[in-house]
């Protein structure tokens, strides 16, 4: 093989190892913590997530600690709830996730009754 050949092949091996790293990194970027939220009656907000059950407000500190050490290898959180969960419950999850030192989130959420309309 010519030295030209042996260039080209080195050239699109390294293109597609680069091209292979970024997404790789991208997939990484995009690791999401799912954190499910409902609503326990008469004023307890329910967060589950990683295996662990914290209930808002009186676990606050506790739920910061854990989603700190979970911060290590998660980017993101996604905090879903049905459509029977108060709004204050979906905003001090995400409140939490925030002071925990999570920068990026997203939010799913079913209607009332959990079917789609």
């Amino acid at each position: 093989m010519s030295k030209a050949a042996l260039v080209a092949v080195f050239s699109a091996a390294s293109a597609f190892a680069a091209t292979a790293a970024l997404a790789a990194a991208k997939r990484a970027d995009q690791r999401q913590l799912p954190m499910a939220v409902r609503f326990n009656p008469p004023s307890a907000c329910e967060i589950r997530f990683a295996d662990q059950v914290f209930s808002l407000p009186d676990d606050e500190d506790r739920m910061i600690e854990a989603l700190r050490e979970l911060r290590k290898s998660w980017r993101s959180v996604t905090v879903s709830g049905d459509g029977n969960t108060p709004y204050r419950c979906i905003g001090h999850a995400v409140f939490v996730a925030q002071r925990a030192g999570f920068r990026k989130g997203g939010f799913t959420a079913e209607p009332p009754g959990g079917t789609e309309q």
